[in-house]
């Protein structure tokens, strides 16, 4: 078995040999727990909210659920080789000297470094509720969540090859106590973002700067019903408004971590974390070979790339993937052994303030 095998076995896709019988695990299990109440429709008993992609976090049993294909793939890799070959993560006459996070409250002046902010905030939608198809009623609601202050980061890179070369910077954060022991708790690393910059030949110290608001990871700002249809929203045949429907669905990807979520919550007395970034070789992690020069769109991570292959051919979650051999098992070893990785000491301070 390998993870290409793995991966058409749990998700249908045209790699999947055999989809009824076996190559749709992950899904036919949503559709077996939302029917689990009535599983051949003889009382009549709706189907639970597990069936519908947009209503499964609504049942409790979605987590364990996603838990349950989380470990069938980190069975799998832990029985993969372990990382021990610098080749594997090097990236010869690239340096990241340094990586610093600044946050900057709305409407503030000063910044702070590495530290981030969260809060709890109060969001009002507006949304059109159909009692009568030519009568729609104008509906507010409101709700509270988590969000964060905007932020950035600043990677200080050095390229000493005679030639340009063109790196992945891949962004990952993880909770302090995650440093002391890599292979057990690897899984606590979640991706922030990942991009590919070009560095000038013999450049010396390159300053790069990446908003939060661009990260790879995060769910594009979605359009409203009105900025689809625009005024004519009553006044359009189905047939057009399926057209158009199918038009946004094309020309936009609409998968992704929501943006408001990027971020842990943290603690009000500050959540201490590591931020951990490794610079790899674009020319030889891009998966396109045909078509090299295209970098990693936006929004890429969870999505992939439309009509494409996924554009990175490393694994989903490198480096954070595989195990590592003992002289690596901390972050710090990791960070420390090659030049194109750094770490930061990042703290995530909570504002327990509901703000509007």
């Amino acid at each position: 078995i390998n993870a290409e095998y793995g991966g058409c076995t749990m998700e249908a896709n045209e790699g999947s040999v055999n989809k009824k019988m076996y190559g749709n695990v992950h899904n036919n299990g949503h559709v077996l727990l939302a029917s689990i109440n009535d599983p051949e429709g003889h009382h009549g008993v709706d189907h639970g909210p597990m069936t519908s992609d947009i209503s499964p976090q609504m049942d409790p049993v979605f987590y364990r659920w996603h838990k349950y294909v989380d470990e069938v793939f980190e069975a799998y890799r832990n029985h993969v080789n372990v990382y021990e070959d610098d080749s594997e993560l090097n990236n010869p006459g690239i340096t990241l000297e340094d990586v610093v996070v600044k946050t900057r409250k709305f409407g503030g002046v000063e910044e702070e470094e590495n530290t981030l902010r969260t809060f709890m905030e109060k969001t009002k939608y507006e949304y059109q509720y159909y009692y009568d198809k030519d009568k729609p009623d104008i509906r507010i609601t409101e709700y509270t969540g988590l969000n964060h202050y905007p932020f950035r980061y600043e990677f200080k890179l050095r390229n000493d090859r005679e030639t340009p070369a063109r790196v992945v910077l891949r962004v990952f954060l993880g909770p302090e106590d995650s440093s002391k022991n890599l292979n057990q708790s690897r899984n606590t690393y979640i991706e922030m973002d990942k991009f590919v910059v070009e560095l000038e030949a013999n450049s010396g110290e390159q300053t790069i700067t990446r908003q939060s608001v661009d990260s790879a990871v995060t769910l594009a700002q979605q359009p409203t019903m009105q900025d689809i249809f625009g005024d004519e929203t009553n006044e359009q045949d189905e047939e057009k408004m399926k057209k158009k429907l199918a038009d946004f669905a094309d020309a936009v990807c609409g998968c992704g971590w929501p943006s408001n979520l990027l971020v842990p919550r943290g603690t009000s007395g500050g959540m201490l974390t590591r931020l951990f970034v490794i610079a790899t070789d674009w020319d030889k992690d891009v998966a396109d070979k045909e078509n090299p020069e295209e970098p990693l769109p936006k929004r890429v991570s969870y999505c992939g790339k439309k009509k494409a292959k996924y554009p990175d051919s490393r694994p989903m979650g490198f480096p954070f993937d595989r195990n590592y051999q003992a002289k690596w098992n901390s972050i710090e070893k990791l960070a420390n052994h090659f030049t194109n990785a750094a770490i930061a000491k990042v703290t995530i301070k909570f504002g327990n303030k509901i703000e509007e």
